[in-house]
This record gives structure tokens, C-alpha cells and sequence, in this order.
């Protein structure tokens, strides 16, 4: 009888403090709830456009926003609102006009302007430090304006992005990453997964949406740099130098001009991207950018994405044992969700890639093979 008491009083305790903790958590998410607003935005199609015939036809987008301040700023995705020339803003049973102020190509984020008070606006963390923490995700999900998710963050990428486990779509783009302290930590940008829903989310850490927000409003747009490659770093064995001439020796000679010990492989070209139009192929290693040596595909992108459009980059290259330089002149970043496989915007390879990967794999082994001969031959 004692042991059944106790049972039954730690059962009493344990569903007491369930029962709390839900409630509490209903209470946070009901607050939350007031930051998060539903964008709908919309653009014409022609009859052209559709191939077919008919009248004019308007293509419309659902996504997510964080209200940023009492003056009608909402911070979204980029990519749902930018090229549209209807937004709307829903907070509750309100319905706001809104307008664009400005897209952040580095992050894919994007500030709108509402001209009246919308919601109330997001607490923002000061800090990015949130692995292990639990967090609620909130944002459109499949009609539901404001759905909850619950998860943990797991920390931030090499890219900067917060990754985090809660389901994302495409509706809950640009909504918040909450903490249970009610801060918002990082708004959502995308997933890992099949590009449809995926069980692992990415975000902006909020620390970063202040600057953002005051350069959109004061120039517009902040455009970033584009190169269309993607990338896998590699390392060179033996390391080689390379002469003016373009010729290598193995690095143990004296008299070279420099060592040459890891780069990074392409894996993949934009068709008609920058790199292409410059001359990179599948399987170069390019060891150095700007007359920066780069062996990491995040430090490669950081270093173009700093670049304006237009600017232009000498690239040393090594090809079949050549080192060669060439001129690329950077692109524009487009606009794409996270889940992309370029090295512009790093993020894990689609499976539907891996026939492909497997045979630029083949070509380096054959790369590096010539090179190796070769350096043979030199000794």
C-alpha cells in the first residue's frame, strides 16, 4: 500500500507539472503570436507567360513575416515578396498594404514598410548563443497563420545560419525562432530536407537583423556578390610550387615561388555563371581569389559575397598540373532558398546528385593522378 501511494502521488505530481508546463507554453506561444504576421503577396501573369490563352492571371505567394518595430516595419523572406507588386500584411483579423524598402541579398531577407502600427513588435535577442535551448518556431503552415513548432537549436553553421529541429515549409519562411523566454533568436530562411517540408530548420540570428534593417532603410537594397560554383575542399600530397612559368615541382625543391597544399575542387557551374564565362571547368582547384589563398568553401563565399556586382576577381587555378590565372568578374547573388547546392550558399547535397558528384569525384582522383606523375618525373 505505501509503494501504490507513492505511485500514485508522483503520478499526481508528474501530470500537475505537465499540465503547468502547457499551459505556460500556450501562454508563451498565444504572445508570440502578436509578432508574427502572414504575408500574401502577389504578382500578374500573362496568358504568355502561363502558354496558354486566357485572361491575365495573378501568381500569389504565402509566407511569413516578424513585425520589427511600432512604426510598421515587418522583416520577411526575400525570395516571397521581392518582384511582387501586391503585399499584403495579415495581423490578426487586419489586413495592411505594405511596401518593400529593400532586399538583403547576403542574408535573403527582406523589409517592408506597413503605414500604420502593426502587432506588437518582436523581442530580439543580443545575443546568438542558443545551442541546446529549446525553441518554438512560428509561421505559416499549410493555412494555419500562425503555427507553433516546437524544437531545439542545435547551434550555428559554418555559414553563420542558425540550424534548429522544427519542421519548416514554405509558408513558414521569414517567421521567428522563438526562445522560452519569448526573444526572438532568428528568423527562418529555409531547411535541409526534400524542399517541401524538412525536420531541420535554418535561420538568421537575430543579432544580425539591426544592421540589416538600418542599411535597407537608408540604401535600399545591399546587393552581394555571385561566382555560380560549388566546391569541395581538398588537400594536396605532396604539396607542389609553382613557378611564373605555370610549371609545378614537388615543394621540397627550393627556388619555387609558392606551396601549393590544399584548394578547393569544383564540384559544379552555374551554367553561364560567372566562373563559367571565365573559363573554370569542372574538376580545377582554385587555390587562391583576390590574391587570397582560400582552402574553405564558406571563407570562398564570404570573400565574393563582400564583392559589388561587377567587381572582378584574378583566380590562380590548377589544371592537369598547370597552374593558370584568370579573371572573373563577379554576379549578381540571385535570390534562391537555402536549400541550394552552390557554394554561394552552402547547405547538404540533394541525393539526386550523387550520380553526378560520383563522376566529378572520378575526374579529380584522375587530376591529381597526372599530377603526381608528373612531379615524378621531375624528382
Amino acid at each position: 500500500m505505501p509503494l501504490l501511494a507513492v505511485f500514485f502521488s508522483t503520478s499526481s505530481a508528474l501530470g500537475y507539472d505537465l499540465e503547468s508546463m502547457e499551459h505556460q507554453l500556450a501562454s508563451l506561444i498565444e504572445r508570440l503570436s502578436e509578432s508574427v504576421v502572414t504575408i500574401e503577396a502577389s504578382h500578374a501573369m500573362t496568358a504568355r507567360q502561363l502558354a496558354r490563352s486566357g485572361d491575365e492571371t495573378r501568381l500569389q505567394v504565402i509566407s511569413s513575416g516578424i513585425i520589427y518595430d511600432s512604426t510598421g516595419k515587418i522583416i520577411v523572406s526575400a525570395s516571397s515578396v521581392a518582384g511582387r507588386d501586391q503585399i499584403s500584411v495579415y495581423c490578426g483579423e487586419k489586413t495592411h498594404p505594405a511596401r518593400l524598402i529593400g532586399v538583403d541579398y547576403h542574408t535573403g531577407l527582406a523589409l517592408l514598410q506597413c503605414d500604420q502600427k502593426v502587432g506588437r513588435p518582436a523581442d530580439i535577442a543580443k545575443d546568438d548563443i542558443c545551442n541546446g535551448r529549446m525553441v518554438v518556431a512560428l509561421g505559416n503552415a499549410y493555412g494555419v497563420r500562425v503555427s507553433p513548432s516546437v524544437g531545439f537549436c542545435a547551434g550555428t553553421r559554418p555559414d553563420g545560419r542558425l540550424q534548429f529541429t522544427a519542421p519548416v515549409t514554405s509558408g513558414s519562411l521569414g517567421g521567428g525562432v522563438f526562445d522560452l523566454t519569448g526573444q526572438l533568436v532568428g528568423v527562418v530562411t529555409g531547411g535541409v530536407g526534400d524542399g517541401k517540408r524538412t525536420e531541420i530548420g535554418l535561420a538568421i540570428s537575430a543579432t544580425e537583423l539591426v544592421p540589416i534593417v538600418k542599411h535597407l532603410e537608408r540604401f535600399g537594397d545591399r546587393l552581394a556578390g555571385f561566382m555560380g560554383v560549388s566546391a569541395v575542399e581538398i588537400e594536396l600530397s605532396p604539396a607542389v610550387e609553382y613557378r611564373p612559368s605555370g610549371s609545378v615541382i614537388p615543394a621540397s625543391n627550393t627556388g619555387g615561388v609558392r606551396i601549393i597544399d590544399r584548394g578547393l575542387a569544383i564540384t559544379g557551374l552555374v551554367a553561364d555563371g560567372p566562373a563559367a564565362r571565365a573559363g573554370l571547368r569542372r574538376g580545377d582547384i582554385i587555390f587562391d581569389l583576390g590574391q587570397t589563398h582560400v582552402s574553405s568553401a564558406h571563407d570562398m563565399m564570404r570573400l565574393v559575397r563582400r564583392m559589388p556586382p561587377g567587381a572582378k576577381l584574378k583566380a590562380g587555378v590548377l589544371r592537369h598540373g598547370r597552374v593558370f590565372f584568370t579573371t572573373i568578374q563577379v554576379g549578381q547573388a540571385p535570390l534562391t532558398n537555402t536549400n541550394t547546392t552552390m557554394a554561394d550558399q552552402p547547405t547538404e547535397i540533394d541525393a539526386r546528385r550523387a550520380d553526378s558528384l560520383l563522376r566529378v569525384i572520378e575526374q579529380l582522383k584522375h587530376t591529381i593522378g597526372h599530377l603526381e606523375a608528373e612531379l615524378r618525373q621531375r624528382r
